[in-house]
């Protein structure tokens, strides 16, 4: 792998909340804390510090985002989604730049070589690489910046010494990367936008019970980084019931969107596009595979939910304007 962060366990919630603009504050405050445990300390403490609670933030922020719908006892299928969520307008949505700039985000397809040969976890497809966001090895990003839509690029980077695969430590790589497209907006705005502009009709119990449950299994490493029952981390920092539901519903309405675009355009999970935002999330999580993610205490049902986010995504690069 050479991308520099790790998602570890909270992979999924980190995926919802991309498109999730609204949910709690503490949400969008914990995702990206889910890195490390001295993220989540600095993380929770900055909110503790800060000038309202994550609470407060929740209900500043989430009313628009939550639909008036009602809790059923049944899922949508592929066939169905469509009497769970009224989906709003996904194809078209950025400022095609004519060269990369830094801040563009550049939709590329690269293969990675060490001394001739393509490497393990080196490669992926309709990946969304914001350029100077850091998130590659450096000089990976700086490369690509000037480069057009529909450019080759050879990228020739050196791994840093203490690079977390050993084989790789130290070592000199070329990369051969497609470009296929540079827009101003990333897929996560664009998400943003369709979920403002789609409506719940319906949520799904099951659904909203998981997103609950992912949101009390973070609290709950939040409480015992700081020796806590998390009952009492979570009355501390004024996170109720109320709240979790809220953001339940949010990252449901979320799941819902994915779920509908992929039908809309005939993906299924035996299909290539979904093995490619496979790829993509496990790149960008910096795992080797659904199992090791599986592992680290990601549910089933969570893993497939971001591939399917991802999925999505990869849908709205190839409608954008």
């Amino acid at each position: 792998m050479f991308h520099k962060k790790l998602a570890a366990a909270a992979l999924c919630a980190v995926v919802a909340l991309a498109g999730c603009g609204s949910a709690a504050k503490s949400e969008s405050t914990a995702s990206s804390a889910a890195e490390s445990t001295e993220s989540i300390a600095e993380s929770t403490e900055s909110t503790a510090e800060g000038t309202e609670s994550t609470a407060d933030g929740a209900e500043s922020e989430a009313v628009s985002a939550v639909d008036d719908a009602e809790v059923v006892d049944e899922d949508p299928s592929e066939d169905t989604v469509s009497d769970f969520i009224e989906l709003g307008e996904y194809k078209g949505f950025g400022i095609v730049s004519e060269e990369a700039a830094e801040g563009d985000t550049a939709n590329i397809d690269f293969v990675g070589y060490r001394d001739g040969e393509a490497f393990d976890g080196g490669s992926g497809k309709n990946y969304n690489l914001i350029l100077g966001s850091g998130s590659f090895i450096d000089g990976f990003e700086d490369q690509l910046i000037g480069s057009k839509a529909g450019d080759q690029v050879t990228v020739e980077v050196t791994f840093p010494e203490n690079y977390s695969a050993e084989e790789l430590a130290g070592q000199d790589a070329t990369f051969e990367v497609t470009v296929n497209s540079v827009y101003k907006e990333t897929p996560e705005d664009a998400f943003q936008e369709l979920m403002n502009s789609s409506t719940v009709l319906q949520y799904p119990s099951s659904y909203i019970d998981m997103w609950v449950q992912v949101e009390k299994d973070m609290y709950a490493s939040y409480a015992s980084y700081y020796s806590m029952e998390v009952d009492a981390f979570m009355e501390t920092y004024g996170i109720t019931e109320e709240n979790l539901q809220e953001y339940a519903k949010e990252a449901t309405k979320s799941q819902l969107i994915a779920e509908a675009v992929l039908a809309a355009e005939g993906i299924t999970s035996d299909s290539d596009e979904f093995a490619e935002a496979e790829k993509v999330v496990l790149v960008s999580s910096d795992y080797e595979s659904k199992e090791a993610v599986l592992e680290d205490g990601v549910s089933e049902a969570q893993f497939v939910y971001a591939v399917k986010t991802q999925a999505a995504y990869d849908q709205l690069t190839k409608y954008s304007a």
